[in-house]
């Protein structure tokens, strides 16, 4: 995040604005953000008790969940490997390396916060379950053990989490579903937390029914033609997929073992020296110098693709951190708690892979990739995983793998640095723009601009003192995006009999039109939405008058327009 700008990220203005109409209008804009307020609750509590101002509350809020997830990934990973380093090492390259994760977890959004509570109930599981899954023989005893405490606390953070984003706590309840299922049905006792699961699946269902906090499943509800006209084609569908599940929990039933077991991954005494040679000098080797020959492809097609160098770098991450993470869970799951893990990644896996499949023939809207950065963790842990195979094998010694340790973590510095600066976010000086516009201007009017900024006008410009609940933060103005409706090239501000769009508008709504513009919009990964020439041509346009400008010391400039 740049020093100059207020926090990281567009998402968080209007998450703040939220906040800020419950503390000030002491009311709840249920008509918000799919009523699901429990990250803007917490946001008014902080504003409450600390006095500081909402739009700090953002800037500083990592230094509340830093440290807070810090620990709990520290002590999660080191439960799974018992290895402090191993732990470590995690913990770094989840808040360090991983630019999704930093995001997920870091910036004040509801999705973060939600998806940190799902993750502390699976804490929660698997600290139950691991002494069960060790134990050679479970007594009712050891599964009742702390039983009571262990479920009020995940049904009241399972509440909270549902509040807070319903759609990723649906996600990660599905998740955990599925592998305790498997359990429930190899051994009742060590699956009986699958008793929770359901329960915690009636819960929101109740939810759904009294339609409280959980609009966020209204993307998936009212977007599928399925769920309300079916047909054949989705009855044959979905009984090919029951099929497919039965037979993936039947294979993973057969193959789950029980009892603790020092992770020798599968491997005799004897051959453990052969298959360390063939990942030192073969595995390790290839993977280096295929990860650094795809790299440089990349690079070289870049002029006629011409993406972002940080896209590029995130390209590779996104291709070799899965298929590392999957060499290292195929080794892991040998042992009881690598079986626990394999399992929740393939759980992850199918929900991915339906998800991309619902999304491609009905949403149209892409979500799926929202479900890629909630199985990042997953990935992570793979990874990781596949490091503790290098010291058990006694590799990490070697100097090949010290080298692949070193580029791996600079690699990941260096991409998760650039996309970071890459992060959309609100410059002090536009900021001021926003702010100055806001107080100068009255009325609602209609603001061309890109997705995202546009939370920033609602934040300066909602009436906090009327406590009129029918108002909602996302219609103080109307928003037309730039790139979404191809506006952004002023050659496209006419139509083909000449008459001009954005004049057009203006009459339409019957309200003053304006213009913010920006070099480079985020709804795109490619170096340029828009050349220096049109920039300079959007100047001399005669229907445009520049009324307010911000210009940073390099020249960059983000200048605001009133049509005329």
């Amino acid at each position: 995040m740049s020093v100059f700008s207020s926090f990281s990220g567009l998402d968080p203005w209007y998450h703040i604005t939220l906040a800020k109409i419950i503390s000030t209008g002491k009311f709840l804009p249920l008509n918000d953000y799919f009523g699901a307020l429990g990250a803007h609750i917490i946001g008014a509590i902080i504003h409450y008790f600390s006095g500081i101002d909402f739009i700090l509350i953002p800037r500083y809020f990592w230094l509340y969940t830093l440290p807070l997830y810090s620990i709990t990934l520290y002590f999660f990973i080191k439960k799974i490997f018992k290895n402090k380093n191993i732990a470590i090492l995690g913990v770094f390259f989840i808040e360090g390396c991983s630019v999704i994760l930093i995001g997920k977890f870091n910036e004040f959004w509801p999705t973060g916060l939600a998806f940190f509570q799902m993750l502390f109930i699976f804490y929660m599981l698997y600290s139950r379950g691991e002494r069960l899954l060790e134990k050679e023989y479970v007594s009712l005893n050891d599964v009742s053990r702390q039983l009571p405490f262990y479920y009020a606390l995940c049904v009241l953070i399972f509440i909270s989490s549902v509040f807070t984003h319903s759609l990723v706590s649906l996600i990660l309840l599905l998740t955990y579903g599925w592998l305790y299922l498997i359990y429930f049905l190899r051994d009742l006792r060590r699956g009986f937390d699958f008793i929770l699961i359901i329960g915690l699946g009636f819960i929101l269902f109740i939810l759904i029914l009294l339609d409280f906090g959980v609009g966020h499943l209204g993307i998936i509800f009212d977007n599928i033609p399925g769920l309300s006209n079916f047909n054949l084609l989705y009855i044959l569908g979905g009984a090919g997929g029951l099929l497919l599940a039965i037979l993936i929990i039947r294979l993973s039933i057969k193959n789950i073992k029980f009892g603790k077991k020092t992770i020798k991954f599968d491997f005799v005494k004897g051959k453990i020296k052969g298959k360390a040679e063939i990942e030192y000098k073969i595995i390790i080797p290839i993977a280096i110098i295929i990860f650094l020959l795809f790299n440089i492809a990349l690079f070289s097609i870049n002029p006629w693709i011409g993406l972002l160098p940080s896209h590029i770098l995130s390209i590779s991450v996104f291709v070799f951190l899965p298929l590392i993470a999957i060499w290292g869970y195929l080794s892991f799951q040998k042992a009881s708690r690598g079986q626990f893990l394999f399992i929740w990644f393939v759980s992850f896996s199918i929900i991915l892979g339906i998800t991309c499949l619902i999304d491609v023939l009905f949403l149209h809207i892409f979500y799926f990739g929202r479900i890629f950065e909630l199985i990042f963790l997953v990935f992570v842990l793979g990874f990781v995983a596949y490091w503790y195979k290098l010291i058990k094998m006694n590799l990490i010694k070697s100097k090949i793998t010290k080298v692949f340790l070193f580029l791996t973590i600079i690699f990941s510095l260096i991409t998760t640095i650039m996309l970071v600066n890459y992060f959309s976010d609100l410059k002090k000086r536009e900021k001021v723009l926003i702010n100055q516009f806001s107080e100068f201007t009255s009325g609602k009017k209609v603001i061309l601009t890109e997705f995202g900024f546009h939370h920033a006008f609602n934040y300066y410009e909602y009436p906090y003192g009327s406590v009129n609940v029918s108002i909602k933060a996302e219609h103080i103005h109307i928003y037309i995006y730039l790139n979404e409706n191809n506006l952004l090239n002023p050659e496209n501000h006419f139509t083909e009999n000449h008459s001009n769009i954005l004049k057009q508008i203006k009459k339409e709504y019957g309200r003053d039109v304006y213009i913010l513009l920006l070099e480079r919009f985020t709804t795109s990964i490619l170096q340029r939405d828009i050349s220096d020439e049109i920039i300079e041509e959007y100047y001399s346009l005669p229907y445009l008058n520049r009324i307010c400008s911000s210009k940073a010391i390099n020249g960059e400039d983000k200048p605001l327009y009133w049509v005329i």
